[in-house]
């Protein structure tokens, strides 16, 4: 009994943070939410993802975008490299996906997860179908809402810039 108390004691201690240990939050600037939606254009971009937002589609000033909202933590806590928080958005095929990201000191937003290997619940980088509906549904009334558009017929132009942003994050395939 006295062991598993003290087990119980040990990994409260590490959970609960510390009045002197809390780490300082930063709240999200507009400029980063702009770097935050870049990141994701790029990824699905340079991934040729375009074409599963159909479903999404609407005529926009420079022919059919897909234009939807995205969640995002509204304050961003310091870690290694940079500022890291958490974003909720529709990435079909997958549904919709909540990815932790760093914006690394230089401005550029690195996403958390793979879509190659499809946000599965045993990631923190996940479909939000594997998350508690009470806890989303409050993600999203408490986060930030940024609208999200993305051209369904991107330039040659655009996907080179994406392309080569993606490199920048993901250094050379």
């Amino acid at each position: 009994m006295f062991k598993t108390s003290l087990l119980i004691l040990l990994y409260l201690s590490i959970l609960l943070p510390s009045g002197s240990s809390q780490l300082k939050t930063e709240p999200l600037t507009t400029a980063e939410t702009l770097e935050i939606t870049q990141a994701i254009r790029d990824e699905i971009y340079a991934n040729k993802k375009w074409d599963d937002f159909w479903g999404f589609e609407a005529s926009g000033p420079r022919g059919p975008e897909a234009t939807f909202q995205i969640y995002v933590t509204p304050d961003l806590a310091p870690a290694t490299g940079g500022l890291s928080g958490e974003v909720i958005y529709k990435y079909p095929p997958f549904g919709e996906v909540l990815r932790h990201f760093v914006i690394d000191q230089g401005g550029l937003v690195h996403l958390g997860g793979d879509p190659e290997h499809g946000f599965p619940w045993t990631q923190s980088d996940i479909q939000t179908i594997y998350l508690n509906d009470d806890v989303v549904c409050r993600y999203k009334q408490d986060w930030r809402r940024v609208l999200f558009e993305m051209d369904l017929s991107p330039k040659p132009l655009q996907i080179r810039e994406a392309k080569e942003r993606q490199r920048r994050r993901l250094g050379p395939a």
